[in-house]
């Protein structure tokens, strides 16, 4: 099994509810932050997309476009948040499968 990395900051890793939630707050603010800005770009007349494809793009194309904006950016925003402080091991899936048990019903 691999060692995981080591965080660089050692001192605010989400050991605890309140640096936990704090962490994920500020992921949440920051992807929400950039995905609305990605879309008062998109959709706005004096700096659109319009100038960067040459033409009016499809609703579905905007959409499109937002939704891989935001989600390259927030893998991105995990993969440093993990790199600096560790944030999201938590996340992963254990290697061996877990016996839940049978519900009958």
């Amino acid at each position: 099994m691999k060692k995981p990395i080591l965080p660089l900051i050692k001192g605010y890793r989400a050991t605890t509810y309140t640096h936990a939630f704090t962490i994920n707050a500020f992921v949440a603010a920051l992807v929400a932050s950039i995905a609305i800005e990605t879309r008062f770009f998109i959709y706005n007349e004096e700096d659109s997309i319009t100038k960067i494809t040459g033409r009016e793009l499809y609703t579905y194309e905007k959409i499109f476009c937002v939704f891989l904006t935001t989600f390259i950016i927030t893998v991105i925003i995990y993969g440093l948040l993990y790199i600096t402080i560790g944030f999201g091991g938590g996340m992963l899936s254990p290697w061996t499968p877990i016996k839940t048990p049978k519900i009958l019903l």
